[in-house]
């Protein structure tokens, strides 16, 4: 059944049984997640999640991100709980085009491996100049040689006994240097 909603600035049509994009616009972001997917049921909504790599009082730490911000993919399953989770959680839909069951499941498969993977919490690419923040070589300054993203290090030519040597560093152990 379809039925009238009114998003951000103007009206759009939404159907029973279809999914659609809405924004989360608290700080709050995985609460609110939790409160949707007891009203509406788990597997009425999809956001993949990764884990990102964050240093608090020196010591490494990893906390869930969410890779699209604060964007999830609700399924109207019941036109009166969709208004109720829109209203109640302060939710903005932007997009006025729906997802079929198929395309969430082809998302699905698509981001299932990504709860594993930790996203450096830096850019860097070879030649950048670094400083290494932790570890055996902290505070010495070098470039960047490679960086393998499969293991989050970085190979770095830094100057140790007054030469040229090559280390392998966790890209969270360096900060880029302007």
């Amino acid at each position: 059944m379809k039925r009238d909603i009114y998003r951000v600035t103007d009206k759009m049509t939404v159907e029973e049984g279809k999914w659609y994009t809405v924004m989360i616009c608290t700080a709050n972001i995985f609460d609110v997640i939790r409160k949707i997917e007891e009203t509406i049921g788990k597997d009425n909504v999809f956001y993949p999640v990764c884990k990102k790599e964050v240093i608090k009082k020196g010591q490494i730490t990893y906390v869930d991100t969410l890779p699209w911000s604060q964007y999830i993919i609700v399924k109207n399953v019941d036109y009166n709980k969709f208004i109720e989770i829109r209203d109640r959680f302060n939710l903005k839909i932007f997009f006025e085009e729906s997802y079929t069951d198929e395309y969430i499941e082809k998302l699905r498969e698509k981001y299932k491996d990504l709860v594993d993977k930790i996203v450096p919490s830096i850019n860097v690419k070879e030649g950048d100049p670094i400083r290494i923040r932790d570890g055996l070589f902290v505070g010495m300054l070098g470039n960047v040689v490679t960086i393998d993203k499969k293991k989050n290090i970085a190979k770095v030519k830094i100057k140790m006994f007054n030469r040229d040597s090559d280390v392998e560093v966790p890209l969270s152990s360096i900060e880029l240097l302007k």
